[in-house]
Parts: structure tokens; C-alpha cells; sequence
């Protein structure tokens, strides 16, 4: 059985805890989590969040692949796209 981390203020979910997001600090996963609220037009992560717990599966799927290719795109503007290569 997967615990899911809930931050209490909000009662919005920060994820639940499997094998592949154990090695992300909450730090950054809520890092993350503000920027795509802020890439997506969201006034707060809240609002985010209500919006991301309706969507299926596969449309949150798709939603994270365009934040990355989004954030791609930013850092290599920046000088910064092998950065994620040589960590």
C-alpha cells in the first residue's frame, strides 16, 4: 500500500510515495509543483491542484510532458540544456 503525503493547509496531495519518487526531496517536488502552476496560468496551486485531481491519468501524463518540454526549452534558452545530462 502506496502513503500519500498530503500538505494539511491545502489538502492538496504532494504525491504518493513509490519507488520512483522517493530520491525527489519535497523541496523540489513542491518547487516543481508551484512552476507548473505558474507555466499552466493557475493563480495558485491550489486552484492547480483542484484541476490536476480531475484529470485522468493519461492527461496528467501528457500535462507533465509538456511542462517538461517547456522547461527544456527555457533552460536551453538560459545555456542550460545539458545540465540534466551531466548530473
Amino acid at each position: 500500500m502506496a502513503l500519500m503525503e498530503v500538505n494539511t493547509k491545502s489538502g492538496i496531495s504532494l504525491g504518493t510515495f513509490n519507488d520512483w519518487n522517493r530520491d525527489v526531496p519535497l523541496d523540489v517536488r513542491r518547487r516543481q509543483f508551484k512552476t507548473m502552476a505558474k507555466v499552466f496560468g493557475f493563480e495558485s496551486i491550489q486552484a492547480f491542484g483542484l484541476h490536476i485531481e480531475k484529470m485522468k491519468s493519461e492527461k496528467r501524463t501528457q500535462l507533465l510532458g509538456v511542462f517538461y518540454r517547456h522547461r527544456r526549452e527555457f533552460l536551453g534558452k538560459l545555456g542550460m540544456d545539458q545540465v540534466d545530462e551531466e548530473l
